[in-house]
């Protein structure tokens, strides 16, 4: 819910983004495992759900360490309460948290979100919503219920037969309790068209300029590289093929002998 201020913006008059995307968590869940392995026992301050909060909010700001975390958290410890954190946020609470408390607790909720996937996509863009995603696999994990956690190891082949070469975002779809959420793997998934070495024509131009034709098959990554000596090559220019001829123009001055060579990257 937003209203409109007075310098024609958008004023937040409901909940914070951190919040609604913690909403998509099945609490259910991760209080189901909290209990398996009493994590709040005796506990009067701090529960482990504080303790995810935080963690999560770190990992989705990019803090880089415990004084990094109290300090943005502190920062802005009026709205605390309405991020769903309840405890009092400091880094030695934090650190005895992190190292007395039950890992399993989180890797059994891991396991809750992971296993409730249903199907595997390619994404460019870091967005699921705009219908350019490319299905990899369904996936469908026996034994998982709202009582129960069931895991399964998927392989599947990406190829250029399958898949336009580049560089791809992984992502799981996930499905449960009348929701959809997303989940991005961490790293990129690179896709090559061929591992066929690429020629390279050269030419001169007026000027003292010198142009390279790259010819090579398309969705080839090809770094043009330069040197002196043959020795101690320098990176020109990078280039992800979207045809089969790549042509760059070298406007380096200068009247020293240079050597070029193109490369798959």
């Amino acid at each position: 819910m937003h209203d409109i201020c007075g310098s024609g913006g958008l004023m937040n008059s409901g909940k914070s983004i951190f919040a609604q995307l913690m909403d998509f968590l099945p609490s259910k869940s991760f209080r189901r495992c909290v209990k398996r392995y009493h994590g709040d026992y005796k506990l009067k301050t701090f529960s482990c759900w504080d303790q995810f909060l935080c963690m999560s909010f770190a990992q989705l700001t990019y803090r880089e360490s415990l004084r990094d975390i109290e300090a943005c958290l502190r920062a802005q410890h009026t709205k605390l309460y309405h991020l769903g954190i309840r405890g009092q946020v400091s880094r030695n609470t934090l650190a005895h948290a992190n190292s007395v408390r039950d890992w399993r607790i989180y890797a059994d909720f891991a396991q809750v979100l992971i296993t409730r996937a249903r199907a595997l996509y390619l994404d460019d863009d870091f967005n699921p919503f705009n219908s350019n995603e490319h299905l990899v696999q369904q996936v469908t994990v026996s034994g998982t219920t709202s009582n129960n956690i069931g895991f399964a190891t998927v392989e599947f082949n990406v190829a250029a037969t399958n898949t336009t070469p580049g560089v791809h975002s992984l992502y799981a779809q996930i499905r449960g309790g009348g929701r959809t959420r997303y989940l991005y793997a961490p790293e990129h998934l690179i896709v090559f068209s061929s591992f066929q070495p690429p020629s390279l024509a050269l030419s001169g131009e007026p000027g003292s300029q010198v142009r390279l034709d790259v010819s090579g098959l398309a969705g080839q990554r090809i770094v043009l590289q330069s040197a002196n000596d043959l020795r101690a090559w320098q990176p020109l220019a990078t280039n992800w093929l979207a045809t089969n001829l790549w042509s760059y123009r070298d406007t380096t001055e200068g009247s020293i002998r240079r050597f070029y060579r193109a490369a798959l990257q």
